[in-house]
């Protein structure tokens, strides 16, 4: 069984997505709605792939990418995103993550499955990863 951790603060998307995995036995997810959440989750566990909002409450989508690209290099990484601009698009890019746009995935959700379970790499970390230290900044503010 393949574990994903999906991180978002949108209700909206974390329902959806579980609706679409109801009953499913090929993946775990398991859901964050902020970068610290994500970090405890990540460093706790071992996930096969990662999905990521851009715009989260305490951290952006790709700072927190960056962070777990460093504590494991060959992670895939999606951002799935309201912001479909050039920009989203290009800091996606930098990081090696693929990019999603919601408004083109939601409004068929086998696409969005298949997506998912598509990304996720039986390799990834392969088990050997750096825990991520948690960012001053989020420590600041919690």
């Amino acid at each position: 069984m393949k574990s994903i951790l999906l991180v978002d603060d949108n209700q909206e998307t974390i329902d959806l997505v579980k609706f679409i995995f109801t009953n499913n036995e090929q993946v775990r997810l398991d859901f964050a709605s902020t970068s610290k959440e994500a970090i405890e989750l990540f460093n706790a566990n071992h996930y096969h792939a990662c999905i990521l909002d851009v715009s989260l409450p305490d951290l952006t989508g790709y700072y927190l990418g960056q962070l777990i690209r460093t504590s494991c290099p060959e992670m895939p990484l999606a951002f799935l995103t309201n912001y479909d601009g050039e920009l989203t698009k290009e800091n996606a890019a930098l990081i090696q993550a693929r990019f999603w746009a919601k408004g083109d995935v939601f409004g068929n959700p086998i696409t969005l499955k298949n997506l998912i379970v598509g990304m996720a790499s039986e390799e990834a970390c392969g088990g050997e990863r750096q825990p991520i230290k948690m960012p001053d900044i989020i420590e600041e503010i919690s």
